[in-house]
């Protein structure tokens, strides 16, 4: 919000700003991962999700997984990070921002190694979180699998 003569004025942020705030999150944790995650909802939400009702996505079969996955309380390196190539992915995808397909193809790669080490990890008792973190990159494979320079690469 932008105060401007007593009067409150919304300032929204590009996607690039939304995108530049999660990539720190990630390197920097700070707070409860559930407020990283809702703000990674609310860039999909305006990205991914069907509009103009997303107030109507947890009764959808469809797409009331990324809500659920990201309410999740349980540290996850790899859901963090899947979730950020999630944005990363759209970003690119919709030409809604700078992201291009080889940053996405980078921050999924390195969503990818984390989720490895959780699993080899398994000891830690994220199961959640894996499976959503599995979700959330699946679906950000489906996506970039349709983009022409991406096919080599995944």
């Amino acid at each position: 919000m932008l105060h401007r003569n007593n009067v409150q004025v919304h300032v929204s942020r590009s996607f690039d700003e939304d995108l530049q705030a999660l990539k720190l999150q990630v390197q920097k944790p700070v707070g409860p991962r559930t407020q990283f995650r809702r703000q990674a909802l609310e860039l999909l939400t305006k990205l991914y999700l069907p509009q103009p009702s997303p107030a109507n996505i947890r009764e959808s079969s469809l797409y009331s997984w990324l809500p659920s996955a990201c309410e999740l309380h349980g540290e996850s390196q790899a859901l963090d990070h899947a979730l950020l190539a999630f944005c990363v992915v759209q970003v690119a995808v919709t030409n809604t921002g700078s992201a291009s397909v080889d940053e996405a193809l980078e921050v999924y790669n390195d969503a990818l190694k984390k989720l490895r080490g959780e699993i080899e990890d398994f000891g830690a008792g994220r199961s959640d979180e894996i499976l959503a973190t599995i979700s959330v990159l699946t679906t950000s494979e489906v996506l970039l699998s349709w983009q022409p320079s991406s096919h080599t690469e995944l």
